[in-house]
């Protein structure tokens, strides 16, 4: 969602594959809420369940998704991540929120990953009355030029939001 960042005052979150598949996900619905797309009540049990913002957008917390996929201070992985969203279910970002710049007491990763009350993780699936949750790999290797990496990322873009990983970090896949 706007604003959201997964690096606070006192800590990472580490939460990079959450908040990435996340936004590919409020992308998609809120396209289909400013198009106009989805049914008057679709729309109006999204509000009455508080999936959608003061912006009338859906918005869903990264903090619940981060903590029931099961992400740890070294990250997480992509296919732990979806297979949460699509078990476990999505709540509103209202309901399990995390302040932003804390200082007071402090918010640290304790807090943020602390264990979530089980009324929030009864009512996560009640999403998947409005929206079932799937992915699939596009894949680009070493053999291919990067103009054809390139056409084929942008052949996918046509049809959702690309959540990419790449190696970011010395050591990455040197077996150490």
């Amino acid at each position: 969602g706007v604003g959201e960042r997964q690096h606070r005052v006192y800590f990472d979150s580490m939460a990079c594959v959450t908040f990435s598949a996340l936004n590919s996900i409020e992308m998609q619905i809120n396209r289909m809420i400013i198009k106009q797309l989805l049914s008057i009540e679709t729309l109006q049990a999204l509000q009455n369940l508080g999936y959608l913002n003061d912006n009338g957008l859906f918005n869903v917390s990264d903090r619940f998704t981060a903590k029931m996929s099961g992400t740890t201070r070294a990250g997480n992985y992509l296919t732990k991540v979806w297979g949460s969203i699509r078990k476990d279910g999505l709540i509103p970002q209202t309901k399990y929120d995390f302040p932003n710049d804390q200082r007071a007491p402090v918010f640290d990763w304790d807090n943020f990953y602390t264990e979530i009350d089980q009324s929030l993780k009864d009512a996560a699936p009640e999403i998947f009355k409005y929206f079932s949750f799937s992915y699939e790999w596009v894949y680009t290797n070493s053999g291919m030029t990067s103009s054809q990496k390139k056409d084929l990322i942008l052949h996918h873009l046509k049809h959702a939001p690309l959540q990419i990983a790449a190696p970011v970090c010395r050591g990455w896949n040197e077996g150490d």
